[in-house]
Protein backbone atom coordinates (compact mmCIF):
# COMPACT_ATOMS: atom_id res chain seq x y z
CA UNK A 1 0.00 0.00 0.00
CA UNK A 2 1.31 3.29 -1.14
CA UNK A 3 1.74 6.27 1.37
CA UNK A 4 -0.94 8.05 -0.65
CA UNK A 5 -3.49 4.94 0.10
CA UNK A 6 -2.50 5.01 3.46
CA UNK A 7 -3.82 8.57 3.71
CA UNK A 8 -6.89 8.16 2.04
CA UNK A 9 -8.00 5.59 4.02
CA UNK A 10 -6.95 7.40 7.18
CA UNK A 11 -9.27 10.19 6.08
CA UNK A 12 -12.02 7.72 5.93
CA UNK A 13 -14.43 8.23 8.95
CA UNK A 14 -13.85 5.00 11.33
CA UNK A 15 -17.53 5.80 12.56
CA UNK A 16 -20.33 5.83 10.25
CA UNK A 17 -22.52 8.92 10.51
CA UNK A 18 -26.04 7.05 10.93
CA UNK A 19 -28.33 8.89 11.15
CA UNK A 20 -30.28 9.06 14.24
CA UNK A 21 -34.05 9.23 15.08
CA UNK A 22 -33.29 12.36 17.98
CA UNK A 23 -36.90 10.92 19.24
CA UNK A 24 -35.11 7.60 20.25
CA UNK A 25 -34.28 8.50 24.01
CA UNK A 26 -37.59 9.96 24.38
CA UNK A 27 -39.64 6.75 22.99
CA UNK A 28 -36.85 4.47 25.25
CA UNK A 29 -37.80 6.46 28.89
CA UNK A 30 -41.45 6.76 27.64
CA UNK A 31 -41.27 2.51 27.39
CA UNK A 32 -38.97 2.16 30.22
CA UNK A 33 -41.79 4.79 32.41
CA UNK A 34 -44.99 2.49 31.10
CA UNK A 35 -42.90 -0.90 32.33
CA UNK A 36 -41.96 1.02 35.77
CA UNK A 37 -45.59 2.00 35.98
CA UNK A 38 -46.89 -1.21 35.27
CA UNK A 39 -44.51 -2.48 38.16
CA UNK A 40 -45.64 -0.55 41.10
CA UNK A 41 -49.56 -1.72 40.28
CA UNK A 42 -48.28 -5.05 40.26
CA UNK A 43 -45.98 -5.09 43.69
CA UNK A 44 -49.01 -3.20 45.23
CA UNK A 45 -51.23 -5.86 44.46
CA UNK A 46 -48.60 -8.42 45.61
CA UNK A 47 -48.10 -6.14 48.78
CA UNK A 48 -51.83 -5.93 49.16
CA UNK A 49 -52.36 -9.69 49.16
CA UNK A 50 -49.13 -10.20 51.24
CA UNK A 51 -50.49 -8.00 54.55
CA UNK A 52 -54.13 -9.12 54.03
CA UNK A 53 -52.84 -13.05 54.04
CA UNK A 54 -52.83 -13.12 58.00
CA UNK A 55 -56.50 -11.08 58.04
CA UNK A 56 -57.75 -13.65 55.18
CA UNK A 57 -56.60 -16.35 57.66
CA UNK A 58 -57.91 -14.61 60.86
CA UNK A 59 -61.01 -14.90 59.33
CA UNK A 60 -61.28 -18.09 58.20
CA UNK A 61 -60.10 -19.44 61.29
CA UNK A 62 -62.84 -17.49 63.23
CA UNK A 63 -65.63 -18.78 61.29
CA UNK A 64 -64.82 -22.23 61.97
CA UNK A 65 -64.49 -21.46 65.61
CA UNK A 66 -67.95 -19.90 65.63
CA UNK A 67 -69.29 -23.13 63.65
CA UNK A 68 -67.71 -25.17 66.75
CA UNK A 69 -64.55 -26.07 65.77
CA UNK A 70 -61.74 -26.08 68.67
CA UNK A 71 -59.09 -23.39 67.82
CA UNK A 72 -56.49 -25.98 67.12
CA UNK A 73 -58.44 -28.14 64.80
CA UNK A 74 -59.84 -24.98 63.32
CA UNK A 75 -56.03 -23.36 62.51
CA UNK A 76 -55.31 -26.70 60.83
CA UNK A 77 -58.28 -26.92 58.80
CA UNK A 78 -58.24 -23.26 57.51
CA UNK A 79 -54.50 -23.86 56.38
CA UNK A 80 -55.91 -26.90 54.62
CA UNK A 81 -58.58 -25.64 52.91
CA UNK A 82 -58.98 -24.22 49.27
CA UNK A 83 -59.94 -20.70 49.54
CA UNK A 84 -56.65 -20.10 51.64
CA UNK A 85 -54.73 -22.68 48.91
CA UNK A 86 -56.54 -20.21 45.98
CA UNK A 87 -55.14 -17.01 48.27
CA UNK A 88 -51.70 -18.39 48.47
CA UNK A 89 -51.50 -19.18 45.33
CA UNK A 90 -53.21 -15.65 44.06
CA UNK A 91 -50.49 -14.04 46.37
CA UNK A 92 -47.42 -15.86 44.56
CA UNK A 93 -48.65 -15.51 41.27
CA UNK A 94 -48.45 -11.45 42.12
CA UNK A 95 -44.93 -12.03 43.11
CA UNK A 96 -43.70 -13.42 40.10
CA UNK A 97 -45.86 -10.87 37.57
CA UNK A 98 -44.59 -8.62 40.04
CA UNK A 99 -40.54 -9.91 39.19
CA UNK A 100 -41.15 -10.22 35.70
CA UNK A 101 -42.05 -6.99 35.56
CA UNK A 102 -39.26 -5.36 37.19
CA UNK A 103 -36.91 -7.01 35.07
CA UNK A 104 -38.32 -6.01 32.45
CA UNK A 105 -38.52 -1.83 33.78
CA UNK A 106 -34.72 -2.83 34.17
CA UNK A 107 -34.24 -4.28 30.75
CA UNK A 108 -35.96 -0.75 29.13
CA UNK A 109 -33.36 1.25 31.90
CA UNK A 110 -30.64 -0.47 30.48
CA UNK A 111 -31.35 -0.27 27.03
CA UNK A 112 -31.96 3.36 27.71
CA UNK A 113 -28.68 3.66 29.22
CA UNK A 114 -26.76 1.99 26.64
CA UNK A 115 -28.60 4.34 23.95
CA UNK A 116 -26.82 7.45 25.33
CA UNK A 117 -23.59 5.69 26.12
CA UNK A 118 -23.45 4.57 22.14
CA UNK A 119 -24.71 8.69 21.13
CA UNK A 120 -21.60 9.90 23.52
CA UNK A 121 -19.10 7.45 22.22
CA UNK A 122 -20.08 8.07 18.45
CA UNK A 123 -19.51 11.84 19.91
CA UNK A 124 -16.24 11.69 21.29
CA UNK A 125 -15.39 9.47 18.15
CA UNK A 126 -16.31 11.99 15.69
CA UNK A 127 -14.40 14.84 17.72
CA UNK A 128 -10.84 12.31 17.68
CA UNK A 129 -11.47 12.13 14.22
CA UNK A 130 -11.31 16.11 13.32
Amino acid sequence: MSISQRAIAAAQPLVQDVQRDPTDRDRLREEWRVAADKFVELDDLFQRLKEGKSIFYDVLVGNLIEKGMKVSQAERTANTCEAHKNYLHRMHDARRAAALQKNEMEDRDRIYWAHVSREANDRQERKMLR
